[in-house]
């Protein structure tokens, strides 16, 4: 196995069909955990500082089963999609400001 830094945009950017192994758990992440990574990433507004969201163990598909196979920060990855897609839905309504969100 070969670990490396990547940041979290460059590995969600990329197009992927991603998989979580039916031996993981479910997603359980509720609001705590994820006021929390927003909280953090909220944080970093104007900055010009990193921060780091954790890691992400993954192995890449056979090209009978192509895509990528999570096996650990499967939570994370999920979180970071789904804040993608509400910015994404938000950026496209009229008048949102600075504390729209929540």
């Amino acid at each position: 196995m070969k670990g490396s830094d990547t940041n979290i945009h460059d590995f969600m950017v990329e197009k992927r069909h991603y998989i979580v192994p039916i031996y993981q758990r479910d997603y359980s992440w509720g609001q705590a955990q994820c006021a929390t990574i927003y909280e953090d990433l909220y944080g970093l507004k104007n900055s010009n500082r990193s921060h780091f969201v954790g890691s992400v163990v993954y192995a890449k598909g056979s090209t009978q089963n192509p895509g990528i196979y999570l096996i650990d920060g499967q939570q994370r990855v999920i979180t970071m999609y789904l804040f993608y897609l509400a910015l994404s839905r938000a950026a496209q309504q009229p008048n949102v400001g600075d504390n729209t969100l929540s």
